[in-house]
């Protein structure tokens, strides 16, 4: 939770480019014993959050509430980026990474390991954001 701010602070500041930001992002990720492919993908994810929000792709809000279910393929691909699975994967592949994600992102559990009462709504946010992708895949599979 904690990278994923920075990543997002140093995208929206010097676009990772500024002298020593990714170079401090990856100090920060070796620290958290966040690996180089891992912290690869969290920063993909959030640039293509981050171009959906700039070009106001369909219903996606800053932390991705839609009013009803989005249905365009480009927002289905991002359902499963945000549960970090291959839109190829078995059904049964989609609920473990749905299931991994909650528990990775949880509030409580965040809490519970020490998460700051200012982070908890990030946390909330996340939570949401994951049970969403969820319920649009689960949707889109007839499931």
């Amino acid at each position: 939770m904690f990278l994923e701010v920075q990543v997002r602070a140093a995208l929206e500041g010097v676009d990772m480019q500024g002298p020593g930001a990714r170079s401090a992002i990856q100090k920060v990720a070796d620290l958290l014993d966040v690996s180089r492919l891992e912290l690869a993908h969290m920063e993909a994810v959030l640039r293509l959050r981050r171009e959906q929000f700039k070009a106001g792709a369909g219903q996606w809000q800053r932390h991705w509430r839609p009013q009803a279910p989005p249905r365009s393929g480009m927002q289905l691909n991002a359902a499963y980026q945000i549960l970090e699975v291959d839109p190829k994967a078995t059904d049964e592949e989609v609920a473990k990474a749905y299931r991994r994600q909650l528990c990775k992102h949880h509030p409580d559990k965040l809490k519970a390991n020490g998460l700051p009462d200012s982070m908890l709504e990030h946390a909330k946010q996340r939570t949401q954001q994951i049970i969403e992708a969820y319920e649009l895949i689960k949707s889109a599979r007839g499931a």
